[in-house]
């Protein structure tokens, strides 16, 4: 399986950690919460490309004006995704890239599965050509939409999804609008969304996509982050996400985006329909080093490598539990992976899927106990 569909696979997934558990717990211990919308992002980027339709350069300081305002400093641009979003903004926005924006847009899935920069630079530029085209309706959307309207209405949602939520730890994270490829971020500092994405989205979707990243946060609160196992993190993930996925998708297409091949879709759905297969494949990698065939390192290494989405695998799983009547169980249980995955056992024996073992989970049992 190739480690670049494994990568455009995670692309797929309208919700992005960009960060590690220790940040969220320090976010979220401090109380980090603000109701407001902060669309400064927006602003910078539609200052630039107005100049840049003008055939006008764009100085280094606009550059890092745009990039440290509150919603790319969520997302975390590093200096590849930084030269990205900066060609692409000049090849949709310039009047005399037309060559090199069909160049782009023309490359084959062949060409995109060697070279994961031009994937996602195809992917920004998509949504740029489309910001471009749709602006003056973006434009009337940013100035007449009542964002702060959204937080009750997404607070009231996750409520509504947990059983006996804790108030007090449902969190509104801080909320920026940004104009990049299509999608949402969490981080500690809060939420990104893409204009263009938002825009589009219905008032429901766009509810229950913030209480599906509210939910991330709510839960961090009540995970084992002690267990630095690399198994536990694929578990965790799994689970994170898949409950989550929960919230705010109706069904495997609903992760679908826009500019992806169809591929790339092809293989998302094909990775959620083998779950199974998967979870046999990890219960192998397990066994096998209990029963000592596998040195620790070359486990490790197995774990560390192991191809799996946690969106796709997650919501699969989830999904299955909630269909044979779990779902009180799920969310009982949210914070554990081992839990998640004996309720996954009960639902797979009544659907008569594949079962892990009862070595894979007395293993994963003991990673728990060892905290």
């Amino acid at each position: 399986m190739s480690k670049f569909f494994k990568v455009a696979a995670f692309c797929l997934c309208i919700a992005t950690l960009n960060t590690t558990m220790a940040q969220i717990e320090t976010s979220i211990s401090n109380g980090q919460q603000n109701s407001l919308i902060d669309l400064s992002s927006v602003d910078k980027f539609f200052e630039i490309s107005d100049k840049t339709s003008l055939n006008k350069d764009i100085s280094e300081d606009e550059w890092n004006d745009l990039f440290s305002t509150l919603g790319y400093s969520i997302v975390g641009f590093n200096r590849v995704r930084r030269t990205i979003h900066q060609e692409m903004l000049m090849v949709a926005f310039s009047d005399n890239q037309q060559i090199k924006r069909d160049s782009i847009l023309n490359l084959s899935t062949e060409d995109l599965q060697n070279d994961m920069i031009t994937y996602l630079a195809r992917l920004t530029l998509i949504n740029f050509l489309d910001i471009k085209e749709n602006q003056k309706e973006l434009r009337l959307f940013r100035e007449t939409y009542d964002f702060d309207a959204i937080k009750k209405l997404s607070v009231d949602r996750l409520k509504s999804f947990l059983i006996q939520p804790v108030d007090s730890l449902i969190i509104f994270p801080s909320i920026a609008l940004i104009c990049n490829e299509w999608g949402a971020w969490f981080s500690p500092s809060g939420i990104a969304f893409d204009l263009n994405f938002f825009y589009n989205s219905t008032e429901e979707k766009r509810t229950n996509t913030l209480a599906h990243e509210m939910f991330h946060t709510y839960r961090a609160k009540f995970v084992n982050w002690n267990i630095k196992s690399s198994l536990f993190q694929v578990l965790n993930k799994i689970q994170d996400e898949g409950i989550a996925d929960l919230i705010n998708k109706t069904d495997i297409e609903s992760f679908m985006e826009l500019g992806t091949p169809q591929e790339f879709i092809d293989f998302f759905v094909s990775t959620y329909d083998n779950t199974p297969q998967i979870l046999s494949d990890l219960d192998v990698i397990v066994r096998s080093f209990i029963n000592k065939e596998i040195s620790e390192d070359r486990f490790n290494e197995k774990v560390e490598n192991f191809e799996y989405s946690g969106h796709a695998n997650g919501y699969y799983i989830a999904k299955l539990i909630r269909n044979v009547g779990l779902m009180d169980e799920l969310l009982q249980t949210f914070y554990s992976p081992v839990e998640f995955l004996k309720l996954y056992n009960k639902a797979a024996k009544k659907e008569n899927i594949y079962v892990l073992s009862d070595e894979f989970i007395k293993f994963v049992e003991n990673l728990e106990k060892e905290q």
